[in-house]
């Protein structure tokens, strides 16, 4: 970094942290994959959490070093075929139904009470 940035943009590189996240902003929560992404470029020592959240997936099995084709999503030059590697979410559906069902249940309480309200006027 310091040889593409030189001293005083390596020091800002590295002091301005990953998703808003900098060694002055201590009390601001951020997202496990944010942890990880900031210890891996700060260091180790300046982020137990994803020390923690490496450690984790490491113990999984998963490589964090990369692959020799992981970075095939990230190069918008290469063609995808079907055995370009990439990367597929998995997203806690069950979480999701369960929010969408609640803030369907929070809107039907609204209109009920808003009709109530203009019956009572």
């Amino acid at each position: 970094v310091k040889g593409r940035f030189g001293d005083k943009g390596a020091e800002s590189f590295f002091s301005s942290g990953i998703a808003g996240m900098s060694p002055t902003k201590l009390d601001d929560v951020k997202c496990l994959h944010a942890q990880l992404a900031d210890s891996l470029l700060r260091g180790a020592d300046n982020n137990p959490i994803g020390v923690a959240v490496a450690e984790e997936l490491k113990g999984r099995g998963v490589e964090l070093t990369g692959s020799s084709v992981c970075h095939q999503q990230c190069d918008f030059k290469k063609a995808e075929t079907k055995d370009s590697w990439s990367y597929v979410p998995i997203k806690n559906k069950q979480k999701l139904r369960t929010k969408n069902s609640r803030r369907a249940e929070e809107k039907g309480k609204e209109r009920a009470a808003r009709a109530r309200r203009q019956m009572e006027n």
